[in-house]
């Protein structure tokens, strides 16, 4: 059956944008300013969008439908594979070897689908069905597979986008080279190729050709004549070519010239220690063959944001998603770091970074549970009260748990945290046990009530703890060997002082809270040295206007750059009573936040 007229049912969520990010002149002066290439309109901002593709993909169809040139895709390859990252932590001690353990393996997220190969399609079929109707016309679409389900899928795109648009099947040599050590062992041929599928959505599309340039071998052995135009060699056929006029070879479907990260020239230029990460020049080589400057392109498991990197990097306007919120914050880091990035075989970027938003789905955890047929009858209650090991009495109000000397709180994900609401449940707690400590769990930081909360720990005289429960929780409710982390998302202290004199603002990152965070075991405890060890970034939006958060002074680690700035100042130009929101990422991907209120005289 082809896919023309299907409809894919979900629940059409909104996104809500969380965060624009400008290049500030502080930081940028020195680059000059932005380049808009030709067709690439100068209100346009970039997207960079968290959360479940499905619902995304869904939500985009309004705007976008018909009008995204290139669509590349690398989606889990139906492995059932855990995927884990690096977390680099600065100070450590040396290990008897003398080398310094500096990384702790976390995982980034599970192939959920793996577990049949029916479910792996089932998946990407859904997917695949909305994104051909979010294909332009002229618009392509390359999916990057392996061994393990690359004959499945082809048969799939057949049917969505018909045999007639299969372009071409590439073939990626991954470790054309590195074959030594236990590989050498196997018996049977070494693994060493991905699969690229090239479709378009009609016989008019967009190809530019690509070329190899000569290497200095093959100028030096054919470019032995010269006359007053320069350097030239005679073909096969008789013609004369010049070499300022040689194109190179040109690209093939069996791409060799490309290394992977099995290779150490490219792991050191790019690698972020983040699983199914691809080199930059890969993925330009395809923007680069199926789009123009100013074209609007996607990557829908953009996992640590290649595709952002080499799209911002080529002119392309971009939008990239991916579930993890540690691959997020990583193409983050990437894009806002650009010219400081070193790609393989890739020019220099000497600009800028065009404008790009934060967005995450608006009550997707809602609309997942919902889907999954466990809220109506809260269903999800009993398995996360379960997986967290709290307990409750019939005479305890409704969602109220203990668990050791803890009152524990399950925030429905239908309600807001408001100043009443947090009143209501200080009131309720209080009639379960004299426990001095309140852990309320949330699913979503859509609420900034610190102050609120700072409030009422002072009049109430006991420690409340607002905790983020894990984004990846809705899907895995059903799964039994799954254990949530939890942190607390006002762990950070912040010391701020104003000086009227001057109309300015010191703000300093004073400490972070580890005692309540989960992700933090003892291994870590024993490497991290300080604090800092566990801030990896954070923002400064220091006119906050209460609706969207524009940071104007950021500061980060990157893998070669381990330092972080622990204070910043900002100069105000009139007198005011300007609202400040602070928002901090720790080395686990974590967000926290923080806002005060301030008067400049």
């Amino acid at each position: 059956m082809n896919g023309k007229d299907e409809e894919i049912v979900v629940e059409e969520l909104q996104l809500k944008r969380v965060g624009c990010f400008k290049p500030s002149a502080a930081k940028y002066n020195n680059l000059g300013e932005i380049i808009f290439p030709s067709g690439y309109p100068e209100n346009w901002i970039n997207r960079l969008i968290l959360g479940d593709n499905l619902y995304i993909l869904k939500a985009l169809l309004k705007d976008f439908r018909g009008k995204i040139k290139l669509i590349y895709i690398d989606p889990p390859f139906a492995t059932e594979g855990n995927f884990s990252y690096k977390v680099q932590i600065k100070h450590s001690e040396k290990s008897k070897g003398g080398r310094e353990e500096k990384e702790i393996m976390e995982r980034a997220y599970k192939d959920k689908w793996g577990g049949t190969l029916s479910s792996f399609l089932t998946m990407l079929r859904k997917r695949l069905l909305i994104m051909k109707e979010l294909l332009s016309n002229d618009g392509s679409i390359y999916i990057h597979i392996d061994y393990h389900s690359s004959h499945y899928v082809k048969v799939l795109m057949d049917e969505i986008f018909g045999p007639e648009n299969f372009q071409r099947e590439i073939t990626w040599n991954t470790q054309a080279l590195n074959v030594a050590g236990f590989k050498v062992q196997a018996r049977n041929w070494i693994r060493a190729s991905d699969t690229l599928l090239f479709y378009t959505k009609s016989d008019k599309f967009t190809f530019n050709k690509q070329f190899i340039p000569r290497d200095k071998t093959f100028i030096d052995k054919h470019y032995k004549k010269e006359d007053e135009k320069g350097r030239y060699r005679i073909t096969r056929r008789g013609n004369k070519v010049y070499l300022g006029e040689d194109p190179g070879d040109p690209v093939t479907t069996v791409w060799n010239d490309i290394l992977s990260f099995n290779y150490v020239a490219p792991a050191n230029l790019e690698g972020e220690g983040y699983p199914t990460q691809k080199p930059e020049a890969l993925l330009a080589r395809i923007i680069e063959a199926s789009s123009n400057e100013g074209d609007l392109i996607a990557d829908f498991f953009c996992g640590s944001g290649t595709m952002a990197v080499a799209a911002e990097k080529l002119g392309r306007r971009w939008i990239c998603c991916d579930l993890s919120r540690y691959g997020i914050h990583i193409a983050r880091k990437r894009v806002l770091d650009i010219v400081e990035l070193k790609g393989y075989k890739m020019k220099d970027y000497v600009r800028p970074f065009r404008p790009f938003m934060l967005q995450t789905l608006k009550d997707y955890q809602l609309a997942k549970l919902s889907d999954e047929s466990v809220y109506e009858n809260q269903d999800y209650v009993k398995i996360l009260s379960n997986m967290l090991g709290i307990t409750r009495e019939e005479s305890y109000a409704p969602f109220f748990y203990v668990k050791d000397t803890s009152i524990v709180y399950l925030n429905p994900p239908d309600t807001d945290l408001t100043k009443e609401h947090l009143q209501e449940i200080i009131v309720n707690s209080k009639k379960i046990a004299d426990f001095n400590n309140l852990d309320i769990n949330i699913w979503d930081i859509s609420d900034n009530v610190y102050k609120i909360v700072e409030e009422l720990i002072k009049q109430e005289s006991m420690e409340i703890r607002i905790k983020k429960l894990p984004d990846d929780l809705v899907d895995n409710l059903m799964n039994e060997t799954y254990r949530p982390k939890l942190y607390d998302i006002y762990a950070c202290k912040i010391g701020l002082k104003v000086s009227d004199e001057n109309k300015k603002v010191l703000i300093k990152l004073l400490n972070i809270d580890i005692e309540h965070n989960e992700f933090v075991n003892d291994k870590i405890k024993q490497k991290a040295k300080d604090y800092s060890d566990y801030i990896d970034y954070w923002t400064i939006d220091y006119d906050y206007n209460g609706k969207e958060f524009r940071p104007e002074w950021f500061s980060f680690k990157t893998r070669k750059r381990r330092s972080i700035e622990l204070t910043s100042t900002h100069e105000y130009g009139a007198s005011g009573e300007p609202t400040i929101l602070i928002k901090i990422v720790d080395i686990f991907g974590n967000d926290y936040i923080r806002e005060s209120n301030i008067t400049i005289k």
